[in-house]
């Protein structure tokens, strides 16, 4: 049976919900990236832009999204999961 460090097995319902969550977390991440794309065309007609302010909004979107998995990284090593005692 496959096992993590801290013994999550993947048969159990912890296991189960930690690889849904991961799945989940990046099934939008992709969906939100295909959004931006579908919607440039928009934006670029709707503002009158050409190719290459649209490249900074592309920039803009995806360096944004860079800093926030930073910071959630680091929020999650720091405040995250806790070992917990079991008896």
């Amino acid at each position: 049976m496959p096992e993590v460090a801290g013994g999550l097995r993947y048969r159990s319902s912890t296991g189960r919900w930690v690889i849904a969550a991961a799945v989940m977390g990046s099934s939008i991440a992709a969906i939100d990236a295909t959004v931006v794309g579908i919607a440039l065309p928009t934006i670029g007609r709707d503002f009158g832009v050409g190719l290459p302010a649209l490249q900074w909004v592309v920039t803009g979107y995806y360096l944004t999204l860079a800093a926030f998995l930073l910071l959630g990284g680091s929020l999650s090593d720091r405040f995250g999961r806790r070992r917990a005692i079991r008896k």
